[in-house]
């Protein structure tokens, strides 16, 4: 991608929105690659570059800031994230455009406390997606993904069960059974069910999920639980200020605390786009 920008540059000049377009391509990725300072540098550029064109071509406006809003999201700024994302449903659209901007805004939204309004535009995603793209499309996935990640967090979980039990065959169908988005589905599955009191067919499916993971990933534990707890710790307050964990309990307190509930944890469920960052890679696997 930063030889496509070279070369776009070369041939367009560096004010051509072609240019911006490799640029919001770029930042993407650099966002999922955990680098979000140089994501929002380019996103920036290519959301400036396509305001100033004449005649802007309203999808790549749309995605460029798309993407910011995205970047924000990560970077917790969740109120310029609304406004990006507001801007973009604003304009003329692609089903999948639009999509990807309710979903950045249903983000914004949760994280804003605005949870009723978040829940709305994640099922207009999910609904929007679901009409117009294949079950497999990696729209489809991020949405289905949002929305249940909400639903489960809100404690709506019989609704939850049986939405990822209806698109979990889709996946198993469309992308085989040893692939990371039926294991994540078979994941998130589970663990709803645990929440239900469901323990034999939530076992069953978290087994599963993790020997994908192990299969598809060569996935193994590096860290003890112990070790991976203070690190986290470490890596939040380093990358969010000392601040956003305060009060925070002392380590050897906080372990303590981590282990007397250990039996009443339920298994862990990460969004596509409603966690502090989208790259699950930034965060230290335990």
């Amino acid at each position: 991608l930063e030889k496509s920008l070279e070369l776009t540059s070369a041939v367009y000049g560096n004010e051509h929105p072609y240019v911006a377009a490799r640029m919001t391509d770029l930042a993407s990725l650099l966002l999922a690659r955990s680098d979000p300072i140089s994501a929002e540098t380019l996103a920036r550029q290519a959301v400036t570059l396509l305001e100033r064109a004449s005649e802007p071509d309203a999808d790549n406006l749309a995605n460029a800031r798309g993407v910011l809003a995205k970047i924000r999201v990560d970077r917790g700024d969740f109120a310029e994230a609304q406004t990006l994302a507001d801007r973009a449903l604003a304009m003329p659209l692609s089903p999948q455009r639009r999509s990807e901007a309710l979903l950045t805004l249903g983000a914004a939204l949760s994280a804003l406390g605005r949870h009723a309004d978040a829940e709305t535009k994640l099922r207009e995603a999910v609904e929007l997606c679901r009409s117009r793209l294949p079950a497999y499309h990696p729209t489809v996935i991020a949405a289905v993904k949002d929305l249940c990640n909400h639903l489960y967090v809100a404690g709506k979980y019989p609704e939850d069960e049986q939405l990822l039990r209806d698109v979990l065959p889709h996946f198993r169908d469309a992308l085989g059974e040893d692939h990371v988005e039926v294991a994540s589905a078979e994941n998130d599955l589970g663990a709803v069910l645990w929440a239900l009191e469901k323990f034999e067919e939530a076992e069953v499916l978290l087994r599963s999920s993790l020997e994908k993971a192990r299969r598809i990933l060569g996935w193994k534990p590096t860290y003890a639980l112990d070790a991976g707890l203070e690190e986290t710790i470490r890596w939040y307050q380093a990358y969010f200020g000392s601040a956003a964990l305060e009060p925070v309990p002392a380590p050897d307190r906080a372990l303590t605390a981590a282990r007397a509930s250990t039996s009443r944890v339920r298994p862990w469920r990460a969004s596509s786009a409603s966690c502090p960052s989208s790259a699950a890679s930034t965060r230290k696997s335990i």
